[in-house]
């Protein structure tokens, strides 16, 4: 028979004291509903124990006890009680959390390591770039950790860069990271398109897509390939960065395709023409790089392919993981030649310059990504930048 809850109380018991932090008495049933059987109640409880000052915020064990009691005539009208006893420990200092590189230089749509330490109670920690995260990995042979970020290509000022740690009871360690940011300026670019280019590069992605659909108005359908796949291949590119090695595998600079002459640059503003007007701005993220037609595509460094497929605009396309998120992608592939989970070297032939997704003529796009960010490849070509901001803080004592 149901009687009806009385009383429930909520107390935390630590080192040999009590501490109520609920308490809620209920409305005593007349004794028919009693007979009938009383009302059944749900007691919610939304608190945090420790918010209350009165309670001492002692570390160490503790015992969190949920007491019920109902109407019941039994045990001499004492009713019948249920307690509920859960064991924990508390925890109220956040990680220690130490930057260790120091004269830190950024350029504008460039990467950047910071090494620091990390106490062992951190579950969680890495670098905060603005709102974006990115993970923090060990240093081989060191007690230390790192984290390689990537700074927005678009963001002319400099931003928050914060080291960040949490531990398993969400209590935060956050330290700043100073630098200094080198502006660039980016180049604007006309791109004219026409009736026959829409015909015979939008219109079959188009096809391809469950997203849109053709619209009958070369210029509409144009520009929601243009943005509404781009979209939707940026963040294909975010979800394929998700599957990286938690070690290096690269070594030394990247290599750029061989004989190739550039095309396009990282971050060049693209305004598109139709008909002699603007109608749409974009940003191109990579390096276009061309050399004879479907020319072999050779491997920027060791590691292993992640993606071999069709990748919206960018068509077929080869993504390889060289560890710790940074990848290097190759799109407008006229053919590709591995595999997902192929070990590759540097210099290994991945497929040949195609013109296949949004291209405009037979070449590679060529980009680096660095936990799905798009990151300027120029940096990564450059053999004293890699001693300077990675190979150095990586071994400095």
């Amino acid at each position: 028979m149901r009687t009806g809850l009385k009383h429930v109380s909520v107390a935390i018991e630590q080192g040999g004291e009590r501490y109520v932090i609920a308490d809620r008495k209920f409305e005593d049933p007349r004794w028919f509903a009693i007979w009938k059987g009383g009302p059944e109640k749900q007691f919610d409880l939304d608190l945090l124990p420790y918010a209350d000052r009165d309670i001492p915020r002692k570390e160490g064990d503790a015992t969190l006890i949920v007491t019920a009691e109902d109407y019941s005539w039994r045990h001499v009208s004492g009713g019948n009680r249920q307690d509920i006893v859960h064991e924990f420990r508390t925890k109220f200092r956040a990680p220690r959390l130490e930057r260790i590189s120091s004269r830190h230089v950024i350029n504008q749509g460039g990467a950047e390591l910071v090494r620091y330490r990390v106490s062992d109670d951190a579950i969680h920690h890495g670098i905060e770039v603005g709102e974006t995260f990115h993970p923090g990995y060990p240093v081989p042979g060191s007690g230390d950790h790192f984290a390689l970020l990537a700074f927005p290509f678009a963001e002319k000022e400099p931003i928050p860069i914060f080291l960040v740690a949490r531990d398993e009871a969400e209590n935060q360690s956050k330290v700043p990271v100073p630098y200094d940011l080198v502006n660039k300026t980016w180049r604007q670019r006309q791109i004219n398109i026409d009736d026959g280019f829409i015909q015979r590069t939008v219109l079959p992605l188009i096809a391809q897509s469950s997203e849109i659909d053709e619209s009958g108005n070369p210029l509409d359908d144009f520009l929601a390939a243009n943005t509404v796949l781009r979209n939707i291949t940026n963040q294909r590119l975010e979800e394929i960065a998700q599957d990286t090695r938690p070690q290096r595998l690269w070594r030394g600079t990247f290599k750029q395709m061989s004989n190739s002459q550039v095309q396009a640059l990282f971050a060049d503003r693209r305004d598109y023409y139709y008909n002699g007007n603007k109608v749409d701005v974009k940003d191109h993220l990579g390096y276009d790089l061309a050399a004879t037609k479907n020319y072999p595509v050779e491997a920027g460094n060791t590691g292993v392919v992640i993606f071999a497929g069709d990748l919206g605009l960018y068509g077929n396309t080869v993504i390889i993981d060289h560890g710790y998120g940074l990848q290097s992608l190759y799109g407008h592939l006229a053919s590709f030649t591995v595999e997902v989970g192929d070990d590759i070297k540097k210099g290994m032939i991945v497929g040949y310059t195609g013109s296949t997704g949004m291209a405009g003529g037979d070449h590679l796009h060529f980009s680096m990504l660095l936990h799905g960010q798009q990151v300027n490849p120029l940096e990564w070509w450059d053999r004293d930048w890699i001693k300077l901001h990675i190979d150095d803080r990586l071994t400095q004592g």
